[in-house]
């Protein structure tokens, strides 16, 4: 429709103005609409192996391999990749020590320096013990009566310059929530041969090749400095913003051994972080915060291709951690996540989701506390390590472990399921070569504590944690924790006289710049009324919204993640909730409101749509996190 000459390729969906339903529907009809063009094109997106060591005159960064789709731990030639970190403590327990097959040391294996990890990997099997898949191998001892702790992979690093992003190798343009000269809404992308679809110019809404972070980046310390990476660390972070958090319970089950997405971080502290692996830091290239044009060219192209935007139902995506869905039922604990608990040796477990209070009581005091299981369990912190879902998969795919069956990974009972299949929503699997996938883990536990607010003796629970993740082409855009996904997207809000917490009636501004290499510096979350932000007069005014509630968007500004139009739910209009209270504002300020895409696990609207908007770009939170995106040199 509408095609001139020359385009290639293209894949866009109709929408139509007054459709409160998220899925394509045809002009006055109810009928479900074809999806037009090249769907499997509008899923090209692809992991990227990223040096992030920083280089004088730098503009983009050429990948160090492309991964495999569905299978991060190889490149696309079926090399190994250095997909997961150790430290060089663990990796010299293999190459430092003359190793030995017997306890007493009398057989040899190899000696210091010439352990093959390989060759080792050649001695390993996949053997199922209780109903779940274990990597086995020979036991090895580095000194007499002393077997070795880890066993070198060939997929192990002990280097932290490391990031994995997805992206696109070719330039595309993006047709989001647009109005063409037939009346329809359309979205979608464009090639870069075809800017303008049904009259629509979208010429200046261009994703060059970009790669986004797929998990939300832990940090490492360099040279004294603070920088973003997504990448999967097996080992203990050392920056205390990556540690986890220990929950309002003293629980600390998702505090140690590895590397959680960072905490307590701002809108600019994300910017800061990112650009720091800047050779010159204030520059917003190659890398820059992650922005909201590439996530919303990233999940256009699903939506789009996939002919709906309820993408995070449990059975399709789902919402990942999070308490959108009931937990009252091991098959519902099984398929949903949550937490479940008993006191140790009685055989009934108790459920509930990570919003619920558990009964179980914590404290010193004649009156004991239990608060949200998920608050309970981690203080607003992740449950889930940077990139752990992604390299879980990868270690099932790598082995043959197929959907639905249970394995050991990084000390976990882990397993994956194919979103849900109907005649409008057939993503391709993971068996297809794709990264899509609900991923799971069960995390155990026990903890001291009391079975009632005024029990005065204690009792041992034993605890077990089903966390779920949900994969949209190998990135995790939903779920544990809020993203900053400001880069190039500005809200702006002003107040003359200091507000109500949490009040509406607040007009807030949405500018927008989708070149990255355009973007501004700006580290001030707020100036005096009447002054202006860099952005301002360098990005495009693309809307305003005047505050009435916090709810479901039915309509968004084109472009931007603010509501035109609030209604549907979370499986009509944009599918995402809105939360835009007024926490941002004081007397006389015109203040940057933080856009953030998710919130926390003990939220019960949780989806790749959902926008929190309530305080300022410089709020630091527990449940906030950071984003990182790269220009790539790909051709």
């Amino acid at each position: 429709m509408l095609a001139t000459a020359g385009v290639k390729k293209y894949c866009v969906g109709m929408w139509i103005e007054d459709a409160a339903n998220a899925t394509n529907t045809q002009k006055d009809a109810a009928a479900a609409l074809e999806v037009i063009g090249d769907t499997e094109w509008a899923l090209d997106w692809r992991p990227f192996l990223v040096d992030m060591t920083a280089v004088e005159g730098e503009t983009k960064k050429r990948p160090v391999m492309e991964l495999r789709k569905n299978n991060w731990l190889r490149d696309i030639d079926g090399n190994w990749a250095p997909a997961v970190g150790i430290t060089a403590a663990m990796r010299n327990e293999c190459m430092a020590n003359a190793l030995y097959t017997d306890a007493e040391c009398t057989v040899p294996y190899c000696a210091a320096g010439e352990y093959d990890a390989d060759a080792f990997l050649a001695l390993c099997e996949i053997q199922t013990v209780d109903d779940v898949k274990v990597l086995t191998h020979p036991t090895l001892y580095k000194a007499a009566n002393t077997e070795v702790t880890h066993y070198l992979m060939p997929w192990e690093t002990t280097e932290k310059k490391y990031s994995v992003f997805v992206g696109r190798k070719d330039t595309v343009y993006l047709i989001d929530n647009m109005v063409g000269e037939s009346g329809a809404e359309w979205n979608g992308i464009l090639s870069a041969g075809m800017k303008k679809w049904d009259g629509v110019d979208v010429s200046t809404f261009a994703l060059k090749p970009t790669g986004i972070c797929p998990s939300s980046p832990t940090s490492v310390e360099e040279e004294g400095t603070s920088k973003l990476r997504s990448f999967f660390f097996n080992y203990p972070a050392t920056d205390s913003s990556s540690k986890g958090n220990t929950g309002a319970s003293g629980c600390t089950m998702f505090r140690a051994n590895g590397h959680y997405r960072t905490n307590n971080i701002s809108q600019i502290g994300t910017k800061t972080r990112a650009r720091a692996n800047n050779f010159v830091a204030t520059d917003p290239f190659p890398v820059a915060e992650g922005g909201f044009h590439a996530r919303n060219t990233f999940l256009r192209s699903i939506e789009t291709a996939l002919g709906t935007k309820y993408l995070c139902s449990y059975a399709r995506f789902s919402s990942g951690v999070s308490s959108n869905d009931t937990c009252g039922s091991e098959s519902q604990w099984l398929s949903r996540g949550g937490l479940r608990y008993k006191a140790s040796g009685e055989d009934g477990w108790s459920y509930c989701t990570l919003s619920s209070n558990p009964s179980m009581y914590y404290g010193s005091g004649a009156t004991k506390s239990t608060t949200r299981a998920g608050d309970w369990l981690s203080g607003y912190g992740p449950l889930s390590k940077t990139m752990e879902a992604q390299i879980a998969v990868s270690f099932a795919v790598e082995f043959g472990i197929g959907a639905g069956e249970h394995y050991m990974f990084n000390g976990c009972e882990c397993w994956y399921a194919n979103p849900y299949v109907a005649d409008t929503f057939v993503p391709p699997t993971v068996a297809d070569g794709y990264m899509n996938a609900r991923v799971y883990k069960i995390v155990r536990g026990t903890f001291t504590g009391y079975a009632s607010a005024n029990a005065t003796e204690t009792t041992d629970f034993d605890l077990e944690v089903c966390v779920r993740t949900g994969l949209m082409l190998g990135c995790d855009m939903s779920g544990d924790g809020g993203p900053y996904w400001g880069g190039g997207c500005e809200i702006v809000g002003e107040c003359e006289t200091a507000p109500s917490s949490g009040s509406f009636g607040h007009e807030l501004k949405a500018y927008i710049e989708p070149d990255q290499e355009k973007w501004t510096n700006q580290s001030s979350a707020s100036i005096n009324i009447g002054e202006s932000f860099a952005f301002e007069s360098r990005y495009t005014l693309a809307g305003r919204f005047v505050t009435t509630s916090n709810g479901y968007t039915r309509r968004r500004i084109p472009n931007t993640p603010l509501p035109a139009e609030m209604g549907g739910s979370s499986s009509g209009g944009e599918c995402g909730y809105s939360y835009m209270g007024n926490n941002w504002g004081s007397a006389g300020k015109k203040t940057r409101v933080g856009v953030r895409s998710g919130y926390y696990a003990s939220s019960s609207a949780l989806s790749a749509r959902y926008l929190v908007a309530y305080t300022s770009a410089g709020t630091n939170t527990d449940y906030s996190c950071g984003s990182a995106q790269v220009l790539l040199d790909v051709h």
